[in-house]
């Protein structure tokens, strides 16, 4: 995310196509009708309902499809606000999971901050 963020710029960087991109102060159609982003944003997303997939197959699958280049991320990470967002939902309570060292030099290449949200909806 940045102020002068061009996501074309940033999908030829990458060689691939967002899932979301938005240019600051160019209007949006929604379904619920049309807004003007405050700030530059480019997205990729995976999902995955596969339950034997763990968080540490999800980064490695998402940063697959992004380059490796350490000059590449310390550039967009030293102009952008750059991160990795895991949502997690849990199918029962008292679950954890841990980074490895392996993936967390993946992150640290790129100097990216991973950030968690957990969710849980007990049985009623």
């Amino acid at each position: 995310m940045g102020d002068d963020l061009d996501p074309d710029q940033i999908t030829a960087l990458f060689g691939c196509a967002p899932t979301r991109a938005e240019r600051k102060g160019v209007s949006i159609s929604t379904d619920y009708g049309t807004r003007i982003p405050r700030i530059g944003h480019w997205a990729l997303t995976t999902e995955s309902s596969d339950p034997d997939e763990d968080v540490e197959d999800g980064v490695r699958s998402l940063l697959a499809r992004l380059p490796s280049d350490p000059a590449l991320w310390a550039s967009l990470t030293s102009k952008y606000a750059v991160d990795l967002f895991c949502g997690i939902f849990m199918k029962s309570a008292n679950r954890g999971f841990g980074i490895s060292p392996e993936v967390s030099r993946l992150l640290s290449e790129r100097r990216l901050e991973i950030g968690f949200d957990l969710y849980f909806d007990p049985p009623k």
